[in-house]
């Protein structure tokens, strides 16, 4: 649909991703391929799997192999990794292995695991699936699908603002964009960096460091997010509340929230005393609602409980309903 709730492209698909470079990635009949904006099949429904066009090449899998293709759907890297990520900072993210447990003693190699673990492994899949690389190796690809970075590291996370966070011996660090270790891994837990700052773990408290690994804010909060439109969420006591602090490390929103999420347009979502509502960067509360913990996008968010979610804007007018397959 379009932003006053126009359907443009009827349902007709399984899946769909969002549109980059013109092309939406979509599911049907089990296979994935890529439609334009007219809705026309651009790109054969052919895959097993994809990933958006966020760069000018998409992850793309047959079988049990990832490989990129170009916006016309031709291979540019062939199918040949375990699980591959789309492109952020000019690199995309790539996964070998050549075994993986699943629970406590499942074992399979890359040749006969079963077909959903060939994903890039988060915290959620790997707590689904059970399943997790013994041998994992990360590396990235440059722009030509050409490997950039070497496919040597044991852990490590898609860039952001030109550093990547990654793993080694227990410890967090982060690298360049030509691999060079920049800072080196001495935090418990370290996430992407955001407006300059990345929020990290040492002893327990997080707090924020800049692109030198110096610390900004001193870990003092007991969880610190990312900071997004110049403010980030922290909660500085476990079961104490969440509240929002600015770039100085100052608390600008008191923590007084039982739940709240980034700042998205100038809105965030917010639960206190059994209602949702949108605050603004001031705290106060903007839109009153039923349900509202998803942040805005192109003016319009999605309010409601399931199975009655509709699309709102700022205005707290409904544009369209949501229709929704399940209740997450």
């Amino acid at each position: 649909m379009n932003k006053v709730g126009k359907i443009i492209i009827d349902p007709q698909f399984d899946s769909v991703g969002d549109f980059f470079h013109g092309l939406a990635r979509v599911r049907k009949n089990g296979k994935w391929g890529f439609i334009n904006e007219k809705g026309e099949e651009a790109i054969q429904l052919q895959f097993d799997d994809t990933l958006d066009f966020i760069g000018e090449l998409a992850p793309a899998r047959l079988g049990r192999k990832w490989g990129y293709i170009d916006l016309a759907g031709k291979w540019v890297v062939s199918p040949q990794f375990q699980a591959a990520g789309e492109y952020f900072d000019g690199l995309a993210r790539v996964l070998y292995w050549s075994r993986i447990q699943c629970g406590q003693s499942k074992f399979y190699t890359n040749e006969n695991a079963p077909d959903y673990v060939y994903v890039m492994p988060t915290l959620e899949t790997v707590l689904m699936s059970q399943c997790n690389p013994v041998d994992a190796k990360y590396g990235f690809l440059d722009k030509s699908g050409r490997l950039a970075i070497e496919a040597k590291f044991a852990g490590i996370e898609d860039f952001s603002e030109g550093l990547a966070a990654f793993w080694r011996r227990g410890k967090f660090g982060y690298i360049d964009v030509r691999g060079k270790e920049v800072i080196p891994p001495k935090f418990d837990d370290a996430e992407a960096f955001s407006e300059g700052m990345a929020q990290v773990s040492l002893n327990g408290a997080w707090g924020y460091i800049d692109k030198r690994g110096s610390w900004v804010i001193a870990p003092s909060f007991s969880y610190g997010g990312a900071f997004s439109e110049g403010l980030a969420r922290v909660v500085p006591i476990l079961g104490k509340g969440t509240g929002y602090i600015d770039k100085t490390g100052k608390m600008v929103i008191e923590a007084e929230f039982e739940e709240a999420w980034d700042f998205r347009e100038g809105l965030a979502p917010v639960w206190k005393n059994r209602q949702w509502s949108y605050i603004d960067k001031s705290g106060v509360a903007i839109l009153r609602m039923k349900n509202a913990r998803w942040g805005f996008s192109d003016g319009l968010t999605i309010v409601g409980d399931y199975p009655d979610r509709v699309y709102l804007n700022k205005h707290g007018q409904v544009v369209a309903q949501y229709e929704v397959g399940s209740q997450f």
